[in-house]
């Protein structure tokens, strides 16, 4: 091998230097080179898409998933989760009408008496007070439309998945009807009669009805 210097006539022939011969993976006293020159790359080189764990292990599985880094995979699972958690929301909402319809006959039965008198009493005070809130409403719709809206928002805040829920109790519901089961007006009626039960009040009820999520007492 020769090293050749430009700029000088002839030759200059020089025994060769390590740090002046990249890509020879014998030094000149025939010994093995063990830095990046051996390689003919630098030390600093890492082959596009691979990790050091690449060279290191040997494994391209590993270095594939290292590549990407932990944030990558953290967010990758925070959507499958999220994914997760509206597909669950929107079952739960089309499960919500079995629910629903059972308050209805849970409520019919309170006011046939079927529970006691102390019951049937109660619920003919709930038809009273509800009687009494719908004309109120008919009398303001402004002011009721600005307390829905307004109780909606807080309601979605509070629940950011229950748009979803809701779409799939009316998605069951359109579902049903199609096939001859209207059971979501049922539903409807039963959920926001049970509201009343527990101590809400007419606006409040319509929209657990509407919405199917579940009453507590107040």
């Amino acid at each position: 091998m020769f090293n050749v210097r430009p700029y000088v006539p002839g030759f200059n022939v020089q025994p060769l230097a390590d740090e002046d011969v990249p890509g020879f993976r014998m030094n000149a006293d025939g010994s093995v080179r063990t830095d990046g020159a051996s390689s003919s790359r630098p030390a600093s080189y890492t082959p596009v898409g691979w990790t050091p764990n690449a060279d290191v292990y040997g494994s391209a599985e590993n270095a594939l998933s290292n590549s990407y880094g932990p944030s990558y995979w953290n967010d990758a699972w925070e959507a499958a989760k999220q994914f997760g958690g509206a597909a669950n929301a929107v079952v739960n909402g089309a499960y919500s009408l079995i629910p629903g319809t059972f308050h209805l006959a849970r409520e019919a039965g309170r006011g046939l008496g079927f529970f006691g008198p102390e019951e049937a009493q109660r619920f003919r005070q709930e038809m009273n007070a509800a009687g009494q809130g719908l004309r109120a409403i008919a009398e303001n719709p402004g002011t009721a439309a600005r307390i829905a809206v307004e109780g909606l928002r807080t309601a979605v805040k509070k629940e950011p998945l229950l748009p979803l829920y809701a779409f799939g109790r009316g998605g069951m519901g359109v579902l049903l009807g199609s096939r001859g089961v209207p059971i979501a007006p049922f539903a409807v009626l039963g959920d926001t009669l049970h509201a009343l039960e527990k101590g809400h009040d007419v606006m409040d009820s319509l929209g657990y009805g509407i919405s199917g999520t579940r009453a507590t007492d107040r």
